[in-house]
């Protein structure tokens, strides 16, 4: 029986280990991705890191302040614009 004990006792100790590894390596990972980034907003382009799963942040642009419904401005209906007017010859 202390054989199975041992065992359990290695693995144990092999899951820990593992973890330990995979958090060092994640935390190495992402110091660099952060570096690249970085190094990618100063020549202009606007990244974000975020986590899996979660929503990214809103961003504020003109587009984002104006009402969702358009109004077309041949028929007045909301819905739809000039360009997919259906009354639109």
């Amino acid at each position: 029986m202390s054989s199975l004990a041992d065992t359990l006792e290695k693995l144990k100790k092999l899951d820990d280990e593992r973890a330990k590894l995979l958090e060092s390596s994640k935390s190495a990972l992402l110091n660099s991705i952060k570096d690249n980034l970085a190094a990618l907003s100063d020549l202009g382009f606007d990244y974000d890191l975020v986590a899996s799963g979660s929503a990214p942040r809103a961003r504020s642009s003109k587009s984002a302040a104006k009402p969702s419904g358009r109004v077309c401005s041949i028929c007045g209906q909301s819905g739809h614009n000039s360009r997919t007017c259906p009354k639109k010859k």
